[in-house]
């Protein structure tokens, strides 16, 4: 019989037959599932055995799979029984570690095992898949030297347990015992070859009375591993002695090695603690204004994966995008136990498109992102101009849609505004649920600022002092982080907390990002990406109101957002003279008093909606 494990296959003498039949069963197996779906389920944990000449008869019926009926001709042999004059028939044995693979193996991969087989092997093959489960080892008690030189007779008399018939006789008994029976009656062996029973270990029973050092170590050493129940008052032993006897006192070297595991392993669970605080859950996500439609989005979604599926979260960067993401798929993996929920970004997802499509493995990869749990994208905008990626993208989320996974994305802008993306392609990712994110208020950053503080501070902040730094904070959470970095920094230098002036001295770039840089050729590209318009057409002398009111809005927000003067701004926007750059302010003053929209169309939207859209594209960039 012929043994192959997957990572490395080793032929003994006299084998190559079966050598070759295991290079010809993997080579179909991976033409079959493809290299990547090969590697995953059957390059590790997976050993693959040809056995030749054998009866279907000797495999397990519960775990075998059959050729089809197809495979052999009427009025044949039964399977597993050969012709005479025809070839042996070959048993291929695959087993597997680990009772989730075998299933999985048994659900998915039967008809490919199946067919590799019969082209390794020819019609006349059988597949048997079964559990590779290690041999039950029983783990060796600590012996010193005194008890490891007892005979084997006095061990037994110490357990209080008569000795069994094979420990007093050679000759066998009878009706064997079962297997479990035979191990809870076969006493352990040290390294000496003696018997320790669990009695003489912990130092009770009937036995001869041991010294109180040797007492005060077993139970340490038992307290170490864990032993229930095995701690007795004081930490010593049932029967110590007086801690003033020298030979009765305990051993200082084991228990400072019990109190420094005992110490690493609070330090693994505090840094456990941590890693859990810092990653993105639901529980640690501020909701306020500004996020209030995407936090009940993801709520609706923990609770119902399939609700208004695809969902999308756009807003500028640092709202908290990825954050959402994140909480949603741990909340799918724990809570709904998608056991394939796959989160990756849209630059992740054309790289792996790249590679499959350079190495032939289109069809392993349209598996890989077709048969998932669900699917969540971050950063759709780079996917932007990209024509074979966003054809795959869009089968991948039609695909999806039609048979109720749940789908999420987020991107700069909504899908109908992000350049480059497809019509088909932007009206299914916004068929389900467009949930616009707005930078962070003021509320949600007072709210990261002490929780961020309490964490990696080492002293504490005072309220007035958030409250000084907050109103210069942008609402960008990545820039709140980095504020929080910089005050743990300068506490560490000046062993105190800084004033509000050291702050400003060393990370005045962080609070002068709560404004964006803009310019005049800055404000006007975006003006007229928020309305799509043409670039350049401010500039024109165009009447029209789909250019008039982009125009006054572009004006209104030059004068707000930079040192620009009237007749500078009135100039850079085609006008005359300063007195145009004035009544474009004003009108947009009014504008936003009375909440009427700007624009033609399916473009128009209202003056705030018009800011807000023109301040979060000069935000992102």
């Amino acid at each position: 019989m012929m043994e192959d494990c997957a990572t490395s296959m080793s032929a003994p003498h006299g084998c190559n037959d079966d050598k070759v039949v295991i290079d010809s069963f993997k080579e179909a197996l991976t033409g079959r599932v493809g290299a990547e779906r090969f590697r995953m389920w059957f390059a590790h944990g997976v050993t693959i055995a040809v056995d030749s000449g054998v009866s279907a008869e000797s495999a397990d019926a519960s775990v075998s799979v059959k050729a089809p009926q197809g495979s052999a001709p009427q009025g044949s042999a039964p399977q597993g029984s050969a012709p005479q004059g025809s070839a042996p028939q070959r048993l291929i044995t695959l087993s597997v570690r680990g009772q989730f693979a075998l299933d999985r193996l048994r659900q998915n991969f039967i008809r490919e095992i199946r067919g590799a087989a019969m082209q390794a092997c020819g019609g006349r093959t059988e597949i048997v898949l079964r559990l590779d489960e290690p041999a039950a080892t029983q783990a060796q008690l600590p012996l010193t030297d005194d008890e490891s030189s007892k005979p084997v007779a006095e061990d037994a008399s110490i357990s209080g347990n008569p000795p069994t018939q094979s420990e007093t006789s050679d000759t066998p008994s009878q009706t064997p015992p079962s297997s479990s029976q035979q191990r809870r009656r076969t006493p352990q062996k040290s390294a000496r070859g003696r018997t320790q029973s669990i009695t003489a270990y912990l130092g009770g029973g009937s036995g001869p009375q041991r010294s109180g050092q040797d007492r005060d170590l077993r139970i340490d050493q038992a307290e170490q591993l864990e032993f229930p129940g095995l701690k007795a008052k004081g930490g010593k032993g049932t029967a110590a002695a007086s801690p003033t006897t020298p030979a009765q006192s305990p051993n200082r070297a084991d228990r400072d090695t019990s109190q420094k595991a005992s110490a690493r392993q609070d330090q693994a669970q505090a840094g456990g603690t941590e890693d859990i605080k810092r990653r993105p859950t639901v529980a640690n996500f501020v909701a306020g204004t500004s996020n209030q439609l995407a936090y009940t989005a993801m709520s609706m979604v923990c609770q119902d994966p399939k609700t208004a599926s695809p969902i999308f979260f756009c807003g500028p960067t640092g709202t908290g995008k990825t954050h959402l993401m994140s909480a949603i798929a741990d909340q799918l993996r724990r809570r709904h136990r998608m056991r394939r929920v796959m989160h990756l970004s849209a630059e992740q997802f054309t790289n792996d498109f790249i590679s499959s499509v350079g190495n032939s493995g289109i069809t392993a990869f349209r598996r890989r992102y077709r048969e998932v749990d669900a699917l969540l994208i971050d950063d759709v905008q780079f996917l932007g101009a990209k024509k074979a990626t966003l054809r795959e993208m869009l089968y991948t989320v039609e695909t999806l849609a039609s048979e109720g996974r749940p789908l999420l994305f987020s991107g700069l802008q909504a899908p109908s505004e992000i350049a480059g993306l497809s019509h088909e392609l932007a009206g299914r990712m916004a068929s389900g649920l467009v949930c616009p994110i707005q930078p962070l208020d003021i509320d949600i950053r007072r709210e990261i600022l002490e929780r961020w503080i309490a964490e990696r501070c080492p002293l504490g902040v005072s309220a007035g002092l958030l409250d000084q730094i907050n109103p210069m904070l942008a609402g960008d959470g990545r820039v709140v982080s980095g504020l929080v970095n910089m005050i743990n920094t300068l506490q560490r230098m000046f062993g105190r907390v800084p004033s509000l002036d050291e702050i400003r001295q060393f990370g005045g770039n962080l609070l002068r990002a709560s404004t964006p840089i803009a310019t005049l050729s800055v404000i006007e590209t975006a003006v007229c990406d928020a309305f799509h318009l043409p670039h350049h057409t401010l500039r024109g002398q165009a009447q029209t109101r789909a250019v008039t009111g982009p125009r006054m809005l572009a004006m209104y927000l030059a004068r707000q957002l930079t040192a620009s003067a009237y007749s500078e701004i009135a100039t850079h926007f085609g006008g005359k003279s300063h007195s145009t750059a004035i009544s474009a302010e004003n009108n947009v003053k009014k504008w936003l008093a009375s909440g009427k929209s700007i624009g033609r169309g399916q473009l128009a939207m209202s003056t705030r909606e018009a800011v807000i859209r023109v301040e979060n594209l000069l935000r992102s960039g």
